[in-house]
């Protein structure tokens, strides 16, 4: 995608260039320089900001110049040349005070300080005046930006506290680095207040974990894990399975320094069974609670034993395995233990030497290095006389000398080298080597005795050379510590069958929910299938995280990856696949044998096919009309060519595809069987590129029972498969089988014997006849049109209920196909319809709020009406707009639309139309952005919680809560039509 729009961009700016038209370069130029920052192509981003920057000095134009040098600077910290950014920020600053702009001078304040700090977690392992006087510029930046918030009264409260919060935060982290940890903890407990007053609990999980974290390097270890604990139920809140595994994981390591380590080891089981979708967190857990097992058998193993070399050899594994969960104060407490229980066994000096490198080397991995050249001294006296290993030690001493950063040491550090390489003499070639390239490396870097750099550099080309001749062998490092773990299969431990200790976690309630019988559409789809159908990618991963079946059909047959696969979501096919779904299932009662991959060569998914091949999906298996996935995609390439739809690309990709297909049936051996097969599509006739899917869950059309009959097309032109059912039938129980059944053969009855009822539109077709899985897009008449509306009203309620305004009706002809998305909540109001309707409103469909849990839908049905006199109808034709504009004529509900631009642009925008769709607010929105800043974007709109709207969503099924708020994500700009 954002290949796709650089190309597009680069295209528009050479237009632009030809004629000179310096705005439009000058826009074009600030897109293309996010897109490549977007895309970590740093240098490109920073040519075409300058080339901005360039643009906008020529045309005097301030404010263009404070983004472009807002965004080179945002650049340059990417790539951390510090300095260079600390320059364009400041001259964005400047720039925004001349411009008077207090919210880009609180921006630009706040933007320096994060620049600042960003230089200083660089440092922050250097510990030298440089990395101070950094974080204090940090520390000022953001505290300037933190009192001009007081200033910004045309906020609102809550934009105002997010603001506020998130400067506590950084401030917060910043003192954490210079280690002031009271103030720290005071800035982080101010911003977690605001986010609590103010529902921000994304901001406050952040906090959270910043503070627990400041309690761990406070050693204040039982409120960092009561803070991890707070940090957890925020988490719940957000429904963040990532954020949760972070939170157990960091309150599973507080609790083993609290040598806490059963329940520590339950935490990270928590974790674990969380299966986060980051890879790189899901590894982590189970490398942490496969140590974590190992660490509470050795511990309960050292409690039950009173053998002191038993216990020796059991703290010994105990300080490597909390080593490998780097938490080393731990380790030094079980290395020290061992160092004890070996003096009290009389071990030799060469034993007890090998336990004191272990603390020292752990002190120098905890940064505490004064402690780290005790413990190696300490060792350098139990191996004297030992040439080599005295040598070793003195390396290692010196090396953690340097690391003190001290100039005073620099004599003592020269002379510790000078006598391990006296120590070592001639007896180790590569240890000498390694010395001498060390010394000089420290000579180097603290620019010492130019006369001995030079001696340096003499012996080590010498050694060099007499290292090849010898051709020493290389020794194996020990590796025992991945074995170890290796051999704890998570599977098989004890109590994993159990979920007696899982109370924080989701898994707890899953049995409670799919212990019920799952809910279904209309259609028989369940909450994956519409998952899948509709792309929502998070929604599908809870599911499956909920254990929800992969396998399930709905009433033709359908399983969640033919939908997904049918719908192009590459992602949810990926994760149907990953969690078990069969990749060649054709089984399907009424699928005519299509296979996953034949539904994506049928659509023409490139993308989708090759995962499948890549998977193992079968290139030989045929469906009911004796064709390969093969001839599948040759007939979606015929059609596409009929309609002259196919792009150059596609072409390309379509000969790639089939050459590759070939040849695996080559491979295969695969010969066609002659055998006659019926036609799942009329070929003879002209068809749209797009291939639809029957609905029909019954072959008998004419059987009254073909109730759960509809039709689903392709991601190319898909419609709403459901029907909602009406408002005023809530009292009527349609969740009962039989009364829905009695009262549907009734009003069937009824209609039958009503002689007005036009049934020449909808002639049955003969019962022999088998509709086919995939039928011509062209032959589709309104898949509603199968469901007459002829239930009876229980009773009536007065049009003027205030619920109307969330009612949506949709109106469409014999030939016209209306689409809409499914609503997502149930109402439990209903909208009357009118008592006197015309005999052709049988046609029509009334969309209210009314879902099923599973996101589908229920009919309508309306009380059928005698016919009216004519002059009856045309009365009603005249006042139906009348009528329809005095139940919409309520109070315009306003809706703020939050653009992610630079500025945060904010539109509040009044909704008229109760049945107004994204579509309508999209361009609105763009309209609103066109005139502001002269400029048309492209917009994608969003729920707040991320979820993506399409056009025909309606905009008050979608946007709940107590906020009336979407987001809008520019994805292009549309450009002036250039002059030839």
């Amino acid at each position: 995608m954002d290949n796709k729009a650089i190309k597009e961009l680069k295209s528009d700016k050479l237009k632009a260039r030809a004629c000179n038209d310096m705005k439009e370069l000058m826009n074009i130029c600030n897109c293309l320089g996010r897109k490549y920052l977007q895309t970590n192509r740093y240098n490109e981003a920073i040519d075409e900001h300058k080339e901005e920057l360039d643009h906008s000095l020529q045309m005097g134009c301030r404010r263009s110049e404070a983004s472009a040098r807002r965004a080179l600077g945002e650049c340059y910290s990417e790539i951390s040349e510090y300095q260079k950014a600390l320059s364009e920020h400041h001259k964005y600053l400047s720039l925004s005070q001349s411009l008077c702009d207090d919210i880009e001078i609180q921006r630009a304040f706040a933007t320096i300080g994060r620049t600042h700090y960003l230089r200083a977690q660089e440092l922050y392992h250097t510990n030298n005046e440089v990395n101070k006087k950094v974080l204090m510029e940090a520390k000022n930046a953001f505290s300037k930006a933190l009192k001009l918030c007081d200033e910004l009264t045309e906020l609102k409260d809550k934009e105002l506290a997010e603001m506020r919060s998130r400067l506590y935060l950084n401030l917060g982290l910043v003192l954490e680095m210079m280690g002031h940890w009271k103030e720290a903890m005071t800035h982080l407990h101010l911003s977690i207040a605001l986010n609590k007053r103010f529902g921000l609990t994304e901001d406050m999980f952040r906090c959270q974990l910043a503070l627990a974290s400041v309690y761990e390097k406070n050693k204040e270890l039982q409120n960092a894990s009561n803070t991890y604990d707070e940090a957890i139920k925020s988490a719940k809140l957000l429904k963040n399975r990532t954020h949760l595994c972070d939170a157990l994981i960091e309150k599973g390591l507080v609790l083993m320094r609290l040598h806490a380590f059963e329940v520590s080891r339950k935490c990270f089981k928590k974790a674990y069974k969380l299966n986060s979708p980051i890879v790189e967190d899901r590894e982590k857990v189970i490398r942490y609670l496969k140590i974590a097992s190992v660490i509470c058998d050795h511990f309960r193993e050292m409690s039950q034993t009173s053998d002191s070399e038993v216990k020796l050899n059991l703290c010994d594994k105990l300080g490597d395995h909390f080593v490998e969960l780097k938490l080393f104060g731990v380790a030094i407490d079980f290395y020290k233990k061992e160092l004890n229980l070996a003096i009290q066994c009389n071990k030799s000096d060469a034993e007890i030497a090998k336990i004191y490198v272990s603390i020292a080397q752990t002190y120098g991995d905890n940064m505490q290095y004064t402690e780290a050249i005790e413990y190696f001294t300490h060792e350098l006296n139990c191996n004297r006389g030992n040439g080599v290993e005295e040598s070793k030690t003195l390396k290692n001493i010196a090396e953690m000398k340097e690391y003190l950063e001290d100039d005073k040491l620099n004599d003592d550090i020269i002379e510790t080298y000078e006598m391990a390489l006296e120590k070592i003499g001639n007896s180790d070639t590569s240890l000498s080597l390694d010395l001498l390239q060390r010394f000089l490396a420290f000579l180097r870097s603290r620019r010492l005795k130019c006369d001995k750099i030079l001696e340096l550099n003499d012996r080590i080309k010498e050694l060099s050379l007499q290292r090849r001749t010898e051709c020493e062998p290389i020794e194996d490092e020990e590796e025992d510590n991945e074995d170890i773990y290796d051999k704890y299969n998570l599977n098989d431990l004890s109590d994993f069958s159990s979920g007696s200790d899982d109370e924080e976690v989701s898994s707890s309630n899953r049995s409670k929910r799919m212990g019920k019988k799952m809910k279904t559409n209309q259609l028989g789809e369940t909450d994956l299938h519409r998952a899948a159908i509709e792309g929502k990618v998070k929604l599908v991963e809870r599911l499956l995280a909920d254990k929800h079946p992969v396998h399930v059909r709905d009433h033709c047959g359908w399983t969640p990856l033919h939908e997904a696969v049918n719908n192009g979501h590459i992602e949810i096919v990926k994760l149907l696949l990953a969690n078990g779904a069969h990749i060649d299932d054709n089984e399907g009662a009424k699928c005519d044998g299509i296979t996953p991959l034949h539904d994506a060569c049928s659509n023409g998914h490139f993308s989708i096919i090759r995962l499948l091949l890549r998977k193992g999906a079968k290139v030989t298996l045929l469906n009911n009309s004796n064709e390969t996935p093969l001839d599948s995609l040759r007939d979606w390439k015929r059609r596409c060519s009929e309609e002259k739809s196919i792009t150059e690309n596609d072409a390309k990709e379509f000969k790639l595809l089939e050459k590759e297909l070939e040849e695996l049936l080559n491979k295969a051996g695969f010969v066609r069987k002659s055998v006659s097969f019926p036609k799942a599509l009329n070929r003879t006739a002209k068809v749209h590129s797009a291939l639809i899917r029957n609905r029909r869950s019954s072959p008998d059309m004419d059987s009254d029972d073909s109730l759960n009959a509809s039709i689903h097309k392709s991601s190319y032109s898909r419609p709403n498969n459901l029907v909602t059912k009406s408002a005023n039938d809530m009292d009527i129980d349609f969740d009962d089988p039989r009364t829905a059944r009695r009262e549907y053969s009734a009003s069937i009855s009824n209609l039958r014997r009503n002689r007005d009822v036009d049934t020449s539109k909808q002639k049955p077709r003969p019962k022999g006849t088998a509709m086919p899985a995939l039928i011509d897009e062209r032959n589709l008449v309104n898949e509603n049109q199968w469901l007459i509306d002829d239930m009876p009203t229980n009773k009536k309620r007065s049009c003027l209920d205030a619920f109307d305004a969330f009612n949506k009706r949709s109106k469409t002809s014999d030939n016209t196909l209306k689409t809409s998305k499914p609503l997502r909540y149930k109402s439990t109001k209903q909208t009357n319809i009118d008592s006197q309707r015309h005999d052709s409103d049988l046609d029509m469909y009334s969309d209210s709020e009314s879902t099923c849990d599973s996101g589908g839908s229920e009919p309508t049905v309306i009380n059928p009406k005698p016919p009216l006199p004519e002059s009856t109808r045309d009365m009603m034709s005249k006042n139906s707009v009348s009528n329809a504009e005095s139940r919409t004529n309520l109070k315009p509900i306003l809706l703020r639309v939050c653009v992610n631009d630079s500025d945060n642009t904010v539109f509040v925008i009044p909704v008229l139309n109760r049945s107004a769709n994204c579509l309508w607010l999209n361009k609105e929105a763009e309209k609103r952005y066109f005139s502001k800043f002269g400029e048309k974007p492209i917009l994608s709109l969003q729920t707040t919680d991320g979820a993506l709207l399409t056009d025909e969503d309606c905009i008050l099924d979608v946007i709940t809560g107590d906020e009336l708020k979407v987001n809008a994500k520019i994805e292009s700009w549309v450009l002036n039509p250039l002059p030839d």
